[in-house]
């Protein structure tokens, strides 16, 4: 909306605005505004952010037009990098590959639990998953543990037989 476009339908009385003075309370200080979000908003997002996303050969070039298009991954011979959209435009942030470990889980086992073991996973490792293959009854799917050489996955379907795929970050 426009401000003339604005100011007419104020005029016309299609809206009304707050008189900002009617809102403080006797000592002068605003009145906060509280705003609650329901997790029903963020669904479609958290759905998008939970699909299998392959990574790029070369800097993306694009403007991205959804949230999940300003996350992407290139792997350009040997050398891995993280590029966010961010400011109208893409900025990169370099991954070396000792402090990186890409992988591909095997399927979920018997009760909904798949352990991976990588000398590379510490205490402090940032580990990122995704669904790499859906099989069985699918469940929401957690960091069970994680210790120095080792990281336990569990769903929360025992019928669950996915396959993950993962990132370890070692900052």
């Amino acid at each position: 909306m426009t401000e003339p476009e604005f100011s007419a339908a104020l005029s016309s009385g299609a809206i009304k605005s707050e008189d900002s003075a009617a809102t403080e309370p006797e000592g002068g200080a605003p009145t906060p505004v509280t705003q609650s979000y329901s997790l029903a908003q963020f669904v479609p997002i958290l759905l998008q952010l939970q699909s299998t996303q392959s990574y790029l050969t070369a800097a993306p070039t694009y403007v991205p037009q959804t949230f999940q298009e300003q996350i992407q991954f290139v792997y350009t011979g040997g050398k891995y990098y993280l590029y966010l959209y961010i400011n109208n435009q893409w900025n990169s942030i370099a991954l070396s590959a000792p402090s990186m470990v890409f992988g591909t889980s095997g399927r979920f086992g018997g009760g909904g639990v798949v352990t991976v073991t990588n000398s590379a996973i510490t205490t402090s490792s940032v580990i990122i998953f995704s669904r790499n293959f859906a099989g069985g009854t699918l469940g929401e799917i957690n960091i069970f543990s994680q210790s120095a050489g080792s990281v336990t996955f569990s769903s929360s379907s025992s019928t669950d037989t996915s396959s993950l795929n993962y990132l370890i970050l070692n900052p």
